[in-house]
């Protein structure tokens, strides 16, 4: 499945890929970059963690019935 960034800016492949919370709730991808040292690519910011954590039910609820579908990072 692939996620499209909140900036509409970044594709992310999540096959091999982790997704995670980070710092001032910014929703991360990690694993399956183009960088050399693996580096995270932010793919959204939310206002609290607690939205952040929607987001992450919601990529799951849509990867559950999408495995081939694109996700759109909703705005915040």
């Amino acid at each position: 499945m692939l996620i499209r960034s909140q900036d509409k800016k970044k594709i992310f492949e999540m096959t091999g890929s982790n997704i995670e919370i980070g710092k001032e709730n910014q929703i991360c991808g990690f694993g399956n970059t183009c960088t050399p040292d693996n580096i995270s690519i932010m793919l959204g910011q939310y206002k609290t963690e607690e939205r952040a954590i929607k987001v992450l039910d919601e990529i799951c609820n849509y990867y559950e019935s999408n495995k081939n579908g694109v996700f759109q990072m909703p705005e915040v």
